[in-house]
């Protein structure tokens, strides 16, 4: 008989934290769930300590793999779940007590989401969401519209999924930064329903590592048009979103547009993109963008901010 619920955890050189990962789940009452640990080519002790774990409890299932990223780890997890719900737990996160308490006889929504707490610079803070039933597209294209900005929208952890909505979608294992979000959009233009609880399921560790959201101007804006791709499919306007998008997939890629500052200007995607979203930004922002793209000023700006960072070194 299959479990209720499937958990999957990619797991990546995370000895330190897995412990801990792991423990919150087998420490649950509700019991009905398998466990899916994708070691996705650990160089620590990671891959050791999962097989540990299966050794232990024939409800946890290991998968090793040649490293690949989250996304290809998460989807062989897919490809192995076999739980009416799915669930997502990061190898550094934790799930708190009694997290999967619930009726799962009177819960039939497409999506269940979670409060949850999110910890940054040793802070932890609570994310609160207000219950609330979303019996009809209408009813969720509100809330999509509201809060697709936030975090628990652009994340696969906190929530539950049902594994027969999710069918064949899968993350998306070029996409480096955003995988997580473009999921969240591709799963949510599926669904017609969904529950929000104000009890608390998760336990999120931000990260605070910016050199890991460097991309090159290729990965953002293919990154960038699969995501205002899946965005057009839930038929809302937000317009931070959509300024979002933009600013961020152009600030991850910083540092090669500084290289290759044609590439980027001249890319008709990033044209046709930045021609939608410019009027949300202010005139200020349109005159020094355009003025931005034309190569000689860009490298005059670019020897005025190296010259003055030179400076300040100095005195």
């Amino acid at each position: 008989m299959n479990p209720i619920i499937s958990i999957i955890v990619p797991v990546y050189n995370a000895e330190k934290t897995l412990n801990k990962c792991v423990d919150s789940i087998l420490n649950q009452t509700f019991q009905d769930w398998e466990l899916l640990l994708i070691d996705d080519g650990s160089t620590d002790r990671s891959g050791e300590l999962c097989n540990e774990y299966a050794a232990k409890d024939q409800r946890i299932k290991v998968f090793h793999k040649k490293n690949g990223g989250v996304s290809s780890a998460r989807n062989i997890g897919l490809d192995h779940a076999k739980g009416q719900w799915v669930t997502f737990v990061d190898c550094d996160d934790w799930i708190v007590d009694s997290a999967l308490d619930i009726d799962y006889d009177e819960t039939n929504e497409d999506l269940l989401l979670f409060s949850f707490y999110s910890i940054s610079l040793g802070k932890k803070q609570l994310k609160k969401l207000d219950q609330c039933v979303l019996s009809n597209k209408d009813e969720l294209h509100s809330f999509c519209k509201e809060l697709l900005v936030c975090t628990i929208l652009r994340s696969p952890w906190s929530k539950m999924f049902k594994r027969e909505i999710i069918g064949r979608t899968r993350f998306d294992e070029y996409i480096k930064v955003g995988e997580d979000t473009l999921f969240m959009l591709d799963y949510l233009k599926e669904i017609q329903t969904c529950r929000v609880f104000d009890n608390v399921f998760y336990v999120y560790n931000e990260c605070s590592m910016p050199s890991k959201y460097k991309l090159s101007i290729e990965e953002a804006v293919y990154t960038m048009e699969k995501l205002f791709q899946s965005y057009d499919m839930l038929a809302i306007t937000n317009e931070l979103v959509e300024k979002y998008i933009f600013l961020d997939y152009k600030l991850y890629c910083y540092k090669d547009i500084c290289e290759r500052h044609n590439l980027w200007f001249n890319n008709a995607l990033v044209c046709k993109y930045y021609n939608r979203v410019k009027k949300y930004f202010g005139v200020n922002y349109r005159i020094r963008y355009h003025l931005l793209s034309y190569n000689i000023v860009f490298k005059l700006v670019m020897f005025y901010k190296n010259m003055r960072l030179k400076l300040i070194s100095i005195f």
